[in-house]
């Protein structure tokens, strides 16, 4: 595993957050907190006072679960299949990335978690402020969707440039654990169409023939070879 930022803290300030809606269920919307003794307290009363508590139902199976059902040993079990099956699906993914989006988009491979980033690269067409709302608008008529940079970012673009950065490039967010497996090759074939209709210009549906590069080449893409995922599947 990663090291935990908890294992660096020498002054108190490092929170961890986990969730079991990440490697359990997604509906269970329960997770917890790993933070010094003083921030619990406070945490605590801000909880009390926002949403009082997770769902008491939720609450009551996961500890029965993780208690008497799984015990330590069961729960272990569990982590190491989700590490194998989100390790399958994101060398799977990464394959395919690589032959269908060579020359348009660069990434580097997660060793955790189920997403992929991408940068994306739109040519000529980067400049332009609305490059990347078309781009998101050609791939919804492509039939593929993944989640754009934009609403992860601390600030908006006026903060950023006061603060004399540049502005961010075009980014991609690909879920890797939510799909089947077979729909990846024909969502990374579509977006590869996407991109280039951006890129020469264009800002309607692709046409439905081509891609836009076939090679799977490690060297060309300067990727390294996939590594197992870790444990933590936290996104």
């Amino acid at each position: 595993l990663v090291p935990s930022l908890l294992s660096l803290d020498v002054d108190g300030r490092v929170v961890r957050l986990d969730s079991f809606s990440k490697i359990l269920a997604p509906n269970l919307r329960c997770g917890w907190i790993t933070a010094p003794a003083y921030l619990l307290d406070r945490l605590q009363i801000l909880n009390e006072s926002s949403i009082l508590q997770p769902s008491g139902l939720t609450q009551g199976v996961l500890a029965k679960m993780l208690s008497e059902t799984w015990g330590v040993e069961g729960w272990n079990a569990h982590l190491r299949d989700l590490r194998a099956a989100y390790t399958q699906r994101r060398n799977s993914f990464v394959r395919l990335a690589r032959k269908h989006l060579c020359g348009v988009a660069e990434f580097a491979v997660p060793t955790a978690g189920m997403f992929l980033w991408m940068k994306v690269d739109l040519g000529a067409a980067a400049a332009d402020p609305t490059a990347m709302p078309r781009l998101m608008d050609c791939m919804k008529k492509c039939g593929v969707m993944m989640a754009p940079s934009m609403p992860f970012r601390s600030a908006g673009p006026a903060a950023a440039a006061a603060a004399g950065a540049s502005e961010p490039a075009h980014y991609l967010r690909a879920a890797y654990a939510l799909v089947d497996t077979d729909m990846f090759e024909p969502a990374l074939i579509r977006l590869a169409q996407a991109i280039a209709a951006i890129r020469s210009g264009g800002g309607a549906a692709a046409a439905n023939t081509g891609t836009a590069g076939t090679s799977s080449s490690m060297e060309r893409t300067g990727l390294s070879a996939p590594a197992p995922l870790a444990a933590n599947a936290s996104g």
